[in-house]
């Protein structure tokens, strides 16, 4: 794509949805630290399933197979299918949490949220990652400044399917100084982005010297 053609000066927009769901399995555990300490050990990672007004149910996941899903960018914000531990079938959760050990950085605890059907009447909260494009060809990165993420996500009330995979802010015609904010971002109409603090219209990134 020719650098700035898609999208004007300060602006941006959200690319692409979670289109393919990806699956994850789970098995049945036991409560207690003894059990999250055995389930380490044993190359799974400890965590629960809540919500939709149903029962919390703790779960185990592949230490392997969550580490392959949390290098997906959109990992936040994925509609997911947990394969449930009683063979019951599946069900439509999204990551909540994920805990990490302090020195190895592996994960050690991750929670998942069953995804409701009705999302007028339960609209939720998803953080969608911020990604700026075309930073090789920023105005302002070549004469000398430095492209910089005052975020690096953006928490959005979802009403509707589907998820944007990211917010895409172009950032090659940016010059020294200059930012992109939140108001610039186009997002769908059953996307909007929620408030942070006393935050208005903060900026998103930006070029600085």
């Amino acid at each position: 794509r020719r650098p700035g053609a898609a999208l004007l000066r300060g602006r941006a927009s959200f690319r692409g949805f979670s289109s393919l769901r990806p699956s994850i399995t789970s098995t049945d555990r036991g409560r207690g630290s003894k059990v999250a300490a055995r389930e380490r050990r044993e190359g799974r990672v400890p965590g629960m399933l809540y919500g939709d007004h149903k029962h919390v149910l703790p779960i185990s996941t592949c230490m392997t197979e969550l580490t392959a899903h949390l290098k997906r960018r959109d990992f936040k914000c994925a509609i997911m299918d947990l394969v449930l531990p009683d063979g019951s079938g599946s069900c439509r959760v999204i990551p909540r949490a994920v805990e990490y050990d302090f020195k190895t950085r592996k994960p050690t605890y991750v929670t998942f949220q069953r995804w409701p059907e009705d999302l007028k009447r339960y609209p939720q909260k998803v953080p969608i990652p911020i990604v700026a494009t075309n930073a090789e060809f920023c105005v302002g990165v070549k004469a000398g400044g430095s492209l910089i993420y005052i975020f690096d996500e953006w928490t959005c009330r979802v009403y509707d399917e589907p998820i944007p995979a990211v917010i895409e802010l172009d950032a090659s015609p940016l010059e020294i100084g200059v930012a992109v904010k939140l108001s610039s971002v186009k997002l769908p109409e059953h996307v909007k982005p929620m408030p942070r603090g006393q935050l208005v219209d903060p900026p998103l990134i930006k070029v600085i010297k």
